[in-house]
């Protein structure tokens, strides 16, 4: 099995997979799993979603398999962004515990 099949194989199994977690279940670097990921989005072998925005403003992404029902992607990306959000607000309420008065 050549990398791109791989790569298939690993968002059929966690589909909403970031570019890095890909990478890390296929023990390779991000930067080579990224880019072959984009361009299978673009072919339309993959559907890539926005999940949110890291505390600095940076947007990440995760992958869904191309035949996957859009209902089921965007009831699996609201699921997601549900769980991004709650870690921000522990984070948000971790930060300011920690603040000294």
């Amino acid at each position: 099995m050549n990398l791109t099949e791989r790569i298939i194989a690993c968002v059929e199994d966690h589909p909403g997979a970031t570019t890095g977690q890909v990478a890390e279940m296929l023990q390779h670097q991000r930067a080579s799993i990224n880019p072959m990921m984009s361009q299978l989005a673009k072919k339309g072998r993959l559907t890539r979603t926005l999940l949110g925005h890291t505390p600095s403003n940076i947007a990440f992404y995760g992958y869904w398999p191309a035949n996957k029902q859009l209902s089921s992607v965007q009831e699996s990306v609201s699921n997601v962004q549900e769980s991004v959000s709650n870690g921000q607000e522990s984070v948000s309420k971790a930060r300011k515990h920690s603040a000294k008065p």
